[in-house]
């Protein structure tokens, strides 16, 4: 993943920029400026910065040069991205990120220390509000890069629209995870993952680089559908590193999302392939947050039985070999059929 640990130097290096010009500005608020500033810059670079790397990948498909512009909309997809994982870990009730303390963990800490009332509370407004200003600050830098006015005028109502899409398919996943209802069709948790995360994850920053690169709409077509397969299959590995993973790798606790009765691909299939004896006992512990090692260690044995890692994994392939076809049909620059080729292997193979 040379391009992307690249990628990541160069985007790292402007958000930085980018916060530490903030810091006046916020400063004269009040004291919380510079905190929000410190807490994002540390949250944003110990990421993998993938989506501002894809606004590279899309305009490096068609084009080898890049500029301080395309750094630019790059940045402001990981001030995006920052937003919505703090608000999805508030959701979530995850207490880590990336083997840290989650930003409302961080600020519950703080309150605690201080004596706040209702520190955990105080926590989850406190991560609100900084999700919420890594929001503006990702549509600031949309405003004012320094592209061509008709550029822009493609490129925002965009990503407004697909991030309006995140917000739907979210509520989606919170209703079915809030539902004791077992029975959810197979493409309306594919489809939550198309919008919740493939689009928004693949789709939009490989769109936006290909904007900025001036492509046709046949071209544009394709970084959009070759994007969702492969965001797709990345979600369902993400899924099974979730209930297989390990905790130190994952940066979050595994079975996070058992204990928290999210209705995964994953979980379907074994509700699918369980008898009404395993069903009744699996009840009791999707949605328990007081889940035993004994229960997790059962269901584990049901995901066993059933071969349920295996049809993930043919459910990875199928969505992944349809983002090869798709790339086999794309004229793209010498080198960058490499690059992408390494992406698709990297999410087939990752472990974190």
């Amino acid at each position: 993943m040379k391009f992307f640990i690249e990628a990541k130097e160069k985007i790292s290096k402007k958000l930085v920029s980018c916060l530490e010009s903030k810091t006046d500005e916020l400063n004269i608020v009040n004291k919380w400026g510079k905190d929000t500033i410190t807490r994002l810059k540390d949250y944003a670079q110990s990421g993998k910065m993938i989506r501002g790397g894809l606004v590279l990948l899309g305009h490096r498909i068609f084009r080898e040069t890049e500029n301080d512009a395309l750094l630019d909309i790059a940045v402001a997809m990981e001030f995006l991205q920052s937003a919505f994982l703090i608000h999805d870990d508030i959701m979530d009730c995850d207490t880590t990120r990336r083997g840290m303390p989650s930003l409302h963990e961080q600020y519950r800490i703080l309150g605690t220390q201080e004596r706040l009332i209702k520190p955990s509370l105080f926590g989850e407004s406190m991560a609100i509000c900084n999700g919420d200003i890594a929001f503006f600050l990702g549509f600031d830098l949309l405003s004012k890069a320094k592209i061509p006015p008709e550029i822009r005028d493609k490129i925002t109502p965009l990503t407004i629209s697909e991030i309006i899409k995140v917000g739907l398919a979210q509520m989606d996943d919170i209703y079915m995870g809030h539902s004791p209802a077992t029975d959810f069709q197979t493409e309306r948790v594919i489809n939550m993952y198309r919008y919740k995360t493939a689009r928004y994850t693949f789709s939009l920053p490989l769109m936006v680089g290909g904007i900025i690169a001036e492509v046709d709409n046949k071209n544009l077509q394709n970084l959009e559908a070759f994007g969702e397969n492969l965001g797709i299959a990345f979600q369902i590995k993400d899924d099974e590193l979730g209930v297989f993973g390990e905790s130190e790798k994952i940066g979050k606790t595994v079975g996070i999302d058992i204990i928290s009765g999210k209705k995964t691909l994953l979980y379907l299939e074994l509700i699918k392939s369980c008898d009404n004896d395993e069903k009744s006992r699996l009840s009791g512990i999707f949605g328990n947050g007081n889940a035993s090692p004994e229960d997790i260690d059962y269901l584990m044995a049901l995901l066993e039985k059933y071969g349920i890692r295996q049809k993930m994994h043919e459910k990875i392939r199928s969505f992944t070999d349809k983002s090869l076809e798709i790339l086999r049909n794309m004229e793209i620059e010498r080198g960058a059929r490499g690059i992408i080729e390494e992406l698709i292997e990297y999410s087939l193979m990752r472990s974190k």
